[in-house]
């Protein structure tokens, strides 16, 4: 069934406006064999190797997931404001719920806001660690903003 949706997939892309010559499928096929040989290093521990392969193919949105995966938050930050900003709010989401469990509350209302779900989770988060009096605190100080 995989090799029958692979073949359709190609016949679409092939017949797309967008794919004029056979050197643009050739380079779509390229990528997808970079993008399997780079899932491929993942499971054999060569982080690395699977970093160069989604860069060289343009992957960043499997690189983000490689760095969120792999603890390297920052990195997967910097990418996302570069090259997948498609990505940015959920990644910080991601990071804050990461920072949340971690124990680094302020880090995580940091990220929270950043991904504009402050409104909801910094209140989740105070109340459920026991920080009513931050959680006051936030409340006065966000009513202060204009």
């Amino acid at each position: 069934r995989e090799v029958l949706e692979e073949e359709a997939a190609i016949f679409a892309l092939a017949s797309s406006p967008e794919v004029k010559t056979k050197h643009d499928l050739k380079s779509i096929n390229e990528m997808k064999v970079n993008v399997e040989m780079a899932m491929m290093a993942i499971q054999l521990g060569m982080l690395e190797d699977a970093e160069k392969l989604y860069i060289e193919c343009d992957r960043y949105d499997l690189l983000v997931q490689l760095y969120c995966a792999s603890g390297k938050w920052e990195k997967a930050l910097q990418v996302c404001e570069k090259h997948d900003r498609i990505h940015l709010k959920t990644t910080h989401y991601r990071y804050a719920h990461y920072l949340e469990g971690s124990g680094d509350l302020e880090g995580a209302m940091k990220h929270y806001e950043m991904a504009g779900a402050h409104l909801k989770e910094i209140p989740r988060m105070l109340y459920y660690n026991d920080k009513i009096e931050r959680l006051g605190k936030y409340i006065k100080d966000r009513a202060e903003k204009p």
